[in-house]
């Protein structure tokens, strides 16, 4: 989405809605909402996602007519223990006779596993799993932020779209971009210096070793160097650090060359720098890097239309043998 903002800003929300998908959470799960609510939940800057867990359903084998149950992803911020700790109650309770027991699986993906009983009904089980424990959960958009004012200091709080948000997000990157290309031209300036002063002297090495030998001290040499090449102070205390081996191992081409290739790099900075679409490639790039670094396969899949599993109380009473008791005064009891 930045990437396409960076291309053209004047890009529409729809257009947005192409290259996002809808949002993408590390735990998986299904979203549930339809392309017209995430369209207006993008464009308003708030609303609901309606997220739920997902799961497969496992043939046990045999002549047995058992199945299991394969939850395979979760809601964000639902905690996995609490929600097996959960399950556990209502399989323990007798809330939901068709469970006989539920384990955790899981390694890096997440595998929690229902044990159903004989000609278990799974779309009941799960009708009943998603209204009760937390394996269906809303996830609130606020897209409100601070926004810069003219007091650098102080920022406006707004609801944005997701649009503008991602527009201040680029506005924030070209800033950065730019400090960190002026800072990098500002240290190869500092360096173009004193390599510029130690190119004026190579040829008279052995004046300047001399000069340096027969000095009282460090500073008494680089004003001497300063006074007799026509140096700035930075350039003749650098050299005047150096040790003689380096002096005498430092030859022309070495020095022409670092020269060359930091003189071309402050150029390409001037050049970029110049340029608001330049800085925005090098913005486009950072991203290009940063997605090839740490992008992952989306985890979440956006069903949008979806049949609703019907939630039946009646499937959820357990059929058994029982002696009812009328007693004189009228109460009935279950024994």
């Amino acid at each position: 989405g930045l990437l396409k903002l960076i291309e053209d800003d004047s890009t529409s929300d729809a257009k947005l809605l192409g290259v996002i998908k809808g949002p993408d959470f590390p735990t998986g799960c299904l979203i549930l909402n339809s392309r017209e609510e995430l369209k207006e939940i993008y464009s308003q800057g708030r609303g609901p996602i309606r997220m739920r867990g997902d799961y497969q359903v496992e043939d046990v084998g045999g002549r047995s007519t058992r199945s299991r149950i394969i939850i395979t992803s979760i809601p964000y911020a639902v905690d996995k223990s609490a929600l097996i700790e959960k399950i556990a109650d209502l399989i323990i309770a007798r809330k939901v006779p068709q469970l006989d027991d539920v384990r955790d699986e899981s390694t890096d993906e997440i595998r929690v596993v229902l044990e159903t009983t004989p000609g278990a009904d799974v779309e009941k089980v799960m009708a009943y799993l998603f209204k009760h424990p937390p394996l269906q959960q809303n996830f609130n958009v606020n897209l409100t932020a601070l926004i810069p004012t003219p007091n650098p200091f102080v920022g406006r709080p707004t609801r944005l779209s997701l649009r503008e948000a991602l527009l201040h997000f680029i506005d924030f990157r070209v800033k950065v971009t730019r400090c960190k290309l002026e800072y990098e031209k500002s240290k190869l300036e500092e360096r173009l210096h004193l390599l510029e002063g130690l190119e004026s002297i190579l040829d008279v090495l052995d004046k300047v070793i001399k000069i340096v030998r027969e000095s009282s001290g460090r500073s008494d040499a680089a004003k001497q160097l300063q006074k007799k090449f026509k140096l700035s102070e930075k350039q003749a205390f650098f050299i005047v650090d150096l040790r003689i081996y380096q002096l005498s191992r430092t030859s022309v081409e070495e020095v022409t060359k670092e020269l060359s290739e930091k003189r071309k790099r402050v150029r390409e900075i001037n050049k970029i720098l110049k340029s608001e679409k330049a800085l925005k490639g090098e913005v486009a790039a950072d991203l290009k890097r940063i997605s090839e670094a740490f992008g992952d396969p989306r985890r979440s899949t956006v069903v949008g239309e979806y049949e609703e599993p019907e939630f039946d109380k009646e499937a959820f009473i357990e059929h058994e043998d029982t002696n009812v008791i009328v007693t004189a005064d009228g109460w009935l009891k279950r024994i």
